[in-house]
């Protein structure tokens, strides 16, 4: 298969339409929205006939080109008559009594004010009580809802309501934010997707791209075409990923199967390498690299691949620490202090020495990589000037991830490929509104404006915005945010805690919207155990999940792509606006409404009880936002239809606050946005959305973070008190789970898949992915599977030290994984097949995540979804 044929097969135009049109069924009009799936973020066109949705295209006038992948253009099956999309949208609010959980069965039918009001009775008892820093109640949100409902989730839950809050982001983006915050200074993604057509080299680390951001691959697969062996790529991963289909080994392209969890020990062999070998240390000082570093210092020596200027004007080093790091949420960045070592060329001394124990004959054996390949991939790092390294879940899902970041920014920042096009780190996002849910301010450690939530001037400073003149109401909030004694961070609990603490009874309930932990969260059965004994589970979603089977109150939705109004950023930065294009159905709501609709009786109910300080305070960061609004929220049922019409204005004042508070941030300024602009006017490459920052109304928004442009803008290179950048010295370090062994002998990893997105809630409801990945398998290498007698096609059971999964056994040889590994998707539950409607027990024969732990990096709390100690036998 040609390259132009590879990039092809991910890629699909105007297959929605040409199906609708085939069918007699053209588009009447066509809205623009945005793909509710990956964290590329393609701009899609809704065609609308007689009020419905009949087909989808992708937009001609975005970064993707007109371009969808398979997931994006299938979306139009969800709103055809008979299928499972439209027959199981949830469309009333639903209530139960907890002893009937563990099924979808014995809801009864309620008004939106009959199950909002239950919920107040119950939340406003367990807010009389602390657990932590918050009350004992808690919020489990998503990377797919609008960027102004996480904005909510921080004014309303972590401010106003003072409860525990935390996003699925969690699980797959966690460990790149908070390195990027530890390094850079600030979080978010630095590059651009067309900085791969400025690469001279690109390493993609732990990231199926082809698979989970077909777009973003589609870039990749024309920069190949364009360039030809002008632009290397080297693939590490333990799995022959569909990526590898581009490579070509004979002009030095390199597929390198790594072993889980030992990037940081390929990273530092490979700077050995740059340093000892390619440098002549080894050859001219006898490995005495002091030496050489002495003369590198006094300008004796000029190193080739090593840029000193670079060095001595940008970056500090730190001693890799988890320990320390570990404190930087509460206490802020003092703590870098305690491991800092020389800055500039000194420090780099520090970093050269540490580098001895790295040769590629020492390091082998732990990377299961060859010292020939770790060399040839040292070359190839430092082949001209600009490479590009770009990740994602494989390299952050891992109890060791934000060591791995760290040791990758060193290499880039000491061989000067950071900080200009075509060179520097991506850390990718997954979920389409995944960077949303940290510029909202949606996750544990971030605030509005994307801030820091650990530094105290990031504290004060929105305190200060979302008062807007009030110091009683600016010291109430600063309140909320920091301890007045210790000026710690007052912090929730992150994901795997919360659920940890729902199960042992210290958190009291739980409301999930718009994610399914079910059946995407580590350790299942944890999971299982916490939502049957949690007092409160409320959902929110379009769908029926494998969560709902474990709800007291369900929550029916407006789907934010297509029926509601609302702003998506996406990988590279870009902000664009999502319109509506049909009406929800039933009494469904949008998110946002649902939330403010809680938030306004909560308010009042706190006030007819005597809490009139609380009430007070929420009834001041409510005014903004609902003003004129207040008598349809009274009665919600009542006014279903003039919420809905109100939910555009209210969206446009949710995003011109987080546009004002975000005023200042560096990278994540969105004070010159407003939807205004994103529906009239395009950035300088002539697409739709901005790339943050975009500092004021006539800015068109940045193409990359800390090069020149950047630097000039802030008066500094790096966003770090003195501008510089933080470089480690990062030891490997051993993963959380156990190791293999010789009773649990294959490492497990769990991919999501290119035919579906995360748990099928939507595209398990659509005919072509449905067919294509009906049930879940495990793909095995052909040499273990001949070692355990396993046949294509035999029934495995797969066991963790958690628990086991019963699937079929798929003897492959296209994504074959190393000798000892093995993977499975995540992405099936105990609801099975959606189309026929057969169901298992919970957790499920076949979830994933049963054999998943949920320890989690130090730092990050990003838990270990992508290693697991399993063994496997034929059943």
């Amino acid at each position: 298969m040609g390259l132009k044929a590879v990039g092809k097969s991910r890629w699909i135009e105007n297959f929605s339409q040409d199906i609708a049109e085939a069918a007699n069924l053209p588009a009447e009009k066509w809205v623009n929205s945005v793909c509710p799936y990956c964290g590329a973020g393609c701009s899609i066109l809704y065609g609308v006939r007689e009020g419905k949705v009949v087909s989808v295209r992708g937009n001609p006038e975005a970064w993707n080109r007109g371009g969808v992948c398979i997931k994006g253009a299938t979306l139009a099956d969800l709103y055809l008559s008979n299928s499972p999309g439209v027959k199981d949208r949830l469309k009333k609010p639903l209530l139960r009594d907890p002893e009937k959980r563990g099924s979808l069965e014995n809801f009864r039918e309620v008004s939106w004010d009959e199950a909002l009001n239950y919920m107040v009775k119950k939340v406003k008892e367990y807010t009389k009580t602390k657990f932590g820093d918050k009350h004992p109640f808690a919020m489990y949100g998503s990377g797919q809802v609008s960027t102004e409902f996480m904005y909510l989730q921080a004014k309303f839950n972590v401010i106003g309501m003072n409860i525990h809050n935390d996003n699925n982001g969690r699980l797959c983006q966690a460990t790149k934010a908070n390195a990027m915050v530890i390094s850079f200074g600030i979080d978010g993604p630095p590059m651009s997707f067309d900085d791969v057509f400025e690469a001279d080299n690109l390493f993609i680390f732990g990231f199926n791209i082809a698979d989970t951001l077909p777009g973003w691959f589609g870039k990749i697969v024309e920069a190949k075409v364009q360039k030809g062996d002008n632009l290397k790529i080297a693939v590490i991963n333990p799995v022959k990923i569909s990526a590898t289909q581009i490579l070509n080994y004979k002009a030095g392209d390199l597929y390198l199967p790594i072993i889980p969890t030992t990037d940081v020990a390929f990273i530092n062999s490979m700077a050995h390498v740059i340093i000892y070998e390619l440098e002549g240390v080894n050859r001219d000082y006898a490995g005495d690299v002091s030496r050489w570093a002495d003369d590198v210092i006094s300008g004796k020596v000029k190193p080739k691949h090593i840029d000193t200027e670079f060095i001595a004007k940008y970056v500090n080093f730190y001693r890799g620490d988890y320990q320390v790091l570990a404190r930087l949420g509460k206490e802020g960045p003092k703590i870098f202090e305690e491991i800092k070592l020389p800055s500039g060329l000194e420090g780099f001394k520090e970093y050269a020495k540490f580098l001895a124990a790295y040769k590629p004959e020492d390091v082998a054996k732990t990377t299961g990589l060859t010292p020939e390949d770790i060399r040839k991939a040292a070359q190839m790092f430092v082949r001209n000037k600009n490479t590009m390294s770009m990740y994602l879940q494989g390299f952050g899902q891992q109890s060791n991830g934000v060591s791995k970041h760290l040791a990758l920014v060193t290499l880039h920042a000491v061989t000067g490929r950071i900080g200009r096009a075509g060179a520097g780190v991506m850390p990718t996002v997954g979920q389409p509104n995944g960077l949303g849910q940290r510029v909202g301010g949606a996750v544990v450690g971030r605030l509005p404006g994307n801030r820091n939530h650990p530094l105290a001037a990031h504290r004060a400073s929105l305190a200060k915005a979302m008062a807007r003149g009030n110091q009683e109401m600016e010291a109430k909030i600063l309140e909320r945010l920091e301890d007045p004694v210790t000026k710690y961070s007052r912090l929730s609990l992150t994901s795997v805690d919360i659920f940890k603490n729902l199960k042992n009874g210290n958190i009291k309930g739980i409301w999930t919207v718009c994610t399914n932990p079910m059946v995407a969260f580590p350790n299942l059965n944890m999971v299982h155990e916490a939502l049957r004994k949690a007092d409160l589970v409320v959902v929110q979603d379009i769908y029926p999940t494998e969560t709902m089977a474990f709800a007291d109150v369900v929550l029916p939705a407006a789907a934010i792509s297509g029926e509601a109004y609302g702003t998506y950023l996406n990988s590279e930065r870009r902000v664009q606006i999502l319109e509506k294009a049909v009406e929800p159905p039933g009494d469904a709501l949008p998110d946002e409404i649902i939330h403010l609709a809680f938030v306004y009786k909560y308010q009042k109910a706190l006030a007819e009880e005597g809490r009139q300080e609380d009430a007070d305070f929420l009834k001041f960061l409510l005014e903004p936002i609902i003003q004129g609004y207040e008598p349809l929220f009274e009665n919600v049922q009542a006014n279903i239809r003039e919420l809905r019409e109100a939910h555009q204005e209210i969206q446009k004042r949710l995003f011109s606050e987080l546009a004002y508070v975000s005023k200042g941030i560096p990278g994540n300024d969105l004070s010159g946005l407003s939807y205004e602009r994103l529906r009239t006017e395009k950035d300088a490459k002539g697409y739709v959305g901005f790339k943050l920052p975009v500092l004021d109304s006539s800015h068109k928004g940045l193409e990359r973070l800390y090069d020149e442009n950047y630097e000039a803008i802030y008066q500094k290179r790096f966003a770090t008190p003195d501008g510089k950048l933080r470089c480690f010295l990062f030891e490997q370090v051993h993963p959380a789970e156990e190791w293999i062994d010789a009773e649990y002998p294959f490492m497990l990893t769990l991919p999501r898949i290119y035919e579906h997105w995360h748990t099928r809630t939507r595209t398990g409801r659509c005919a072509l992915p449905h067919r294509l990945r009906p049930e879940a398998w495990l793909s095995i290498n052909p040499n273990d599977a001949k070692k355990l007698g396993i046949k294509d096609g035999d029934w495995v059971e797969v066991e963790s030290r958690r628990g086991k999964v019963t699937v079929k056994a798929k003897i492959d040889t296209v994504k074959t994984p190393r000798e000892g590994v093995v993977w499975m998707p995540w992405a099936y539950g105990f609801l099975g097949n959606l189309f026929t409607g057969q169901k298992e027990a919970p957790p499920g024969k076949s979830a994933g995540n049963v054999l998943s732990t949920d320890a989690y990096d130090p730092v990050s709390k990003q838990p270990e979804l992508k290693f697991a100690a399993v063994k496997i036998r034929k059943v």
